[in-house]
């Protein structure tokens, strides 16, 4: 197994649990089970199997080059903000309460993907040892 797919792997499902636990606490949860017509718990399963997707891609977009402890927070961050930007436009055409809403309503999301990003750099700077990150030349 390559080693970036399996520190992506370790990333996304620590972040993915930490991502969820933020998840159950907001309002976001039971909007999405009621805007999808699933349960709670189908909600934090889906939520879970994209964090650990989203932690691969990470790996191998910006994970491969990181280099610095500073560097890895600042990729995490930069990360969460590209994800939000993602989820946002997603929702924003799919849902129509949120279009009458407005804009604000996505702001929430935008601390859980900012704090999802952090993690993950975080996370994947301290799993994976020096030696097996690129160095930036």
């Amino acid at each position: 197994m390559n080693i970036h797919l399996k520190r992506g792997l370790e990333t996304g499902v620590i972040a993915g649990f930490a991502a969820g636990a933020m998840l159950g606490l907001s309002q976001y949860t039971k909007f999405f089970a009621v805007f999808f017509n699933v349960t709670l718990f189908h909600i934090y399963i889906g939520h879970f199997a994209v964090s650990i997707i989203l932690g691969v891609i990470f790996s191998y977009t910006f994970g491969m080059k990181i280099g610095s402890h500073e560097r890895s927070l600042f990729s995490g961050i930069l990360y969460g903000i590209i994800i939000w930007v993602i989820a946002s436009s997603i929702l924003w055409t799919l849902s129509p309460v949120i279009r009458e809403a407005g804009l604000i309503t996505l702001v929430p999301l935008l601390w859980m993907n900012l704090i999802y990003g952090f993690m993950t750099g975080l996370i994947y700077d301290l799993i994976v040892p020096d030696s097996e990150q690129e160095k930036i030349v």
